[in-house]
């Protein structure tokens, strides 16, 4: 089973909008292996955003991120490779950053407000950055490892490896 990291970001929390995103990542296949609700740390933020550093909204995006609780996940699911499943997390069931140009269906496009800080979800672009965004926030021993009641149903004949 691969995995990613996805946040559900301040606006998300504020909205009450965690259950319905978390429906909308399991109605798509997706198994939640660990979920934490946390308070940001500026240090964090910025680490977890450091590819945006020095662009002219970075400060407000680390003072978003840190303005309330955040929701933090690793979530996992079946692709012919890891990189094919990061992609398919990222660009069609979460969607383009900017929500005002997501594909429909999508989750920023169905619930974000903003092209930039308030598009309510985060989630990783590559297998590196998933890699090191889910040690950021989850020790080993947090992430969970089994299989959905439905797995075979989701996924059918696609080759995989059980989890256990």
């Amino acid at each position: 089973m691969h995995k990613t990291f996805v946040m559900i970001k301040c606006d998300g929390v504020a909205r009450g909008l965690i259950g319905k995103l978390v429906a909308r990542l399991e109605s798509k296949g997706l198994t939640i292996l660990a979920m934490k609700m946390i308070k940001m740390t500026s240090k964090k933020a910025k680490s977890l955003y450091k590819e945006h550093k020095g662009k002219v909204f970075f400060e407000k995006l680390i003072k978003f991120t840190t303005s309330s609780p955040v929701v933090v996940m690793v979530v996992g699911g079946i692709g012919k490779t890891h990189e094919e499943f990061i992609k398919m997390v990222k660009h069609y069931i979460i969607g383009n950053s900017n929500c005002q140009v997501a594909d429909g269906g999508t989750i920023r496009a169905d619930f974000g407000v903003s092209c930039t800080n308030r598009n309510v979800i985060h989630t990783s672009a590559t297998i590196r950055d998933a890699n090191r965004e889910i040690r950021m926030f989850f020790k080993p021993s947090e992430i969970m490892k089994y299989n959905r009641a439905d797995h075979d149903w989701i996924y059918g004949d696609i080759e995989r490896e059980s989890v256990y």
